[in-house]
Parts: C-alpha cells; sequence; structure tokens
C-alpha cells in the first residue's frame, strides 16, 4: 500500500471510529431527554447547517469525524431540565458509555461485512477450487471439482489435514484418491520441493463457499472479542512497561492499516 493510499485510509478509519463514537452520545442524549445543542459531521467551518427540534446539524469543511454538543456538558450551571449535569448519573453514564459501546457495534459490523462479502469457508467434504497453472497437480490431471477423499490411505476431512499431509512430504510419491463427479479416481503425485521452506507444493487450492449472515454476525461478535481483549492486554503491558505505548496508540494503528 501506498504512502497517500495508507493516510487516505488511515483518515477514513479514525473519521469513521469518531463518527460513530459521537453518534452512540448523540443516539443515548436524546432518548434519555438531554439536550444536544449541536451535532456535527466532520470539523472546520460549516458547510451546510439547519436547526430542527432543539439541535442544530451541521455538515462541515474536513470530512474527519464528528462531534456532539450537549447542554450544560461543561460543568457550568444551567438552569435547564435538558442540562447535563442535572440529569440522575445513570443518564449521565448511559451517555458516556454510548461512544464506546458503538464503536463495538462498528467493529462487528465491519467484521461482519468483512466475513460475508469478502471471505469463505472451505467446502467440505474438501473440494479442489484452484489448480495452479504450471504445477505437478495440473500436470498429473486434477481438476476444479475433485473431491479429495484420501491422501496415502489418510481420510482427508479438511484443508488443514491437506496441507499438513502435503508440506510434510516434498518429493514423495503419494496416492491422493478423490471423487469426479461420483467417479473415484486415484492419482499418484510427488510434491514439488519449495526452494526456501522445504516444504512439499502440490499447486491446489480449496472451494470456498461464502458465509451466510447469521455465521458472519457470529464471527464478527467473535473478533470483535477478540481485538477487545488484545487492545486490555496490551494497555496492561503498556502499563507495566512490558510493551512501548506507540504500538497500540494512533502510529500502531496507522501502521496496521498501511499493512
Amino acid at each position: 500500500m501506498t504512502l497517500l493510499t495508507t493516510i487516505l485510509a488511515s483518515i477514513f478509519v479514525f473519521g469513521l471510529m469518531i463518527l460513530f463514537h459521537e453518534l452512540g452520545h448523540f443516539i443515548m442524549a436524546k432518548r434519555t431527554g438531554i439536550t444536544v445543542t449541536e451535532f456535527a459531521m466532520g470539523f472546520g467551518p460549516k458547510l451546510i447547517s439547519r436547526q430542527y427540534k432543539g439541535t442544530e446539524y451541521s455538515l462541515r469543511i474536513f470530512p474527519l469525524g464528528g462531534f456532539v454538543k450537549l447542554l450544560g456538558e461543561d460543568a457550568e450551571e444551567v438552569e435547564d431540565q435538558g442540562s447535563f449535569q442535572n440529569h440522575p448519573v445513570k443518564n449521565r453514564f448511559a451517555v458516556i458509555a454510548a461512544g464506546p459501546l458503538m464503536n463495538f457495534i462498528l467493529a462487528v459490523i465491519l467484521f461482519s461485512l468483512i466475513y460475508f462479502l469478502f471471505l469463505g469457508v472451505p467446502s467440505i467434504p474438501v473440494q479442489i477450487g484452484m489448480v495452479v497453472e504450471g504445477s505437478r497437480a495440473e500436470e498429473a490431471g486434477l481438476l476444479v471439482g475433485d473431491s479429495i477423499l484420501t491422501i496415502d490411505e489418510e481420510p482427508m476431512s479438511s484443508w488443514e489435514e491437506i496441507v499438513a499431509m502435503i508440506n510434510a512430504n516434498p518429493e514423495t510419491l503419494l496416492e491422493i484418491i478423490i471423487d469426479r463427479d461420483g467417479e473415484v479416481k486415484a492419482f499418484y503425485i510427488a510434491p514439488e520441493k519449495e526452494t526456501e521452506s522445504g516444504r512439499g507444493f502440490l499447486g491446489i487450492g480449496p472451494m470456498y463457499f461464502k458465509y451466510r449472515f447469521f455465521p458472519s454476525l457470529k464471527l464478527g461478535i467473535e473478533n470483535t472479542w477478540t481485538f477487545l481483549n488484545f487492545i486490555f492486554f496490551s494497555i496492561i503491558q503498556m502499563l507495566t512497561g512490558k510493551i512501548p505505548a506507540e504500538i497500540a496508540g494512533p502510529v500502531g494503528i496507522i501502521q496496521i492499516v498501511g499493512e
């Protein structure tokens, strides 16, 4: 990823995080009856501004995040029932907590969309979804759609097992039994030995099926929870001096976006 692309992607990511964070404060303030004086998308001079039900909605010139202004949030005394300071502690806490909660929801949405739109799960039974041109798999006659049943009489139930078997047997003749449209065929192939790693390489890849909505959502929640745990323990390690603070700060996030 180029430097310019990294910078633009980082701005977009930070802007989206800030916008959702502020949107959480805004929604909860409205629900609890706290007066929202302004909700803005972006920063800088106003491009468009409209007043609606006591709240000024504005679009700013720099499309980076946004902000929300609450009546009485700066600890000033305001004789108004809708003032932030005049509301009970539970309402104020709910408004404050809604920001991080929206960031959690955003993470779940993004992770779920990645699984739903871009990733897939290897097929079961294991089917070949790709044959590398010029590879020993192609030379032997393996085709896309073939289901691998056994390798050297070992049943294959996952691509992890297939990869492990191929990697462990470079330049070793393997008996590969496949199912092709209901017809069982046997192939005898010696995986090529990779120069750098020394592992076996056959030249096949898995057939992927798209994740459905609910499995994608489940994986999105699991990944978000794992990421939160990582952040929590990273903070603990930073406080104890085990890792440098910049790793989990803005610089670290930009590096991750760039990768």
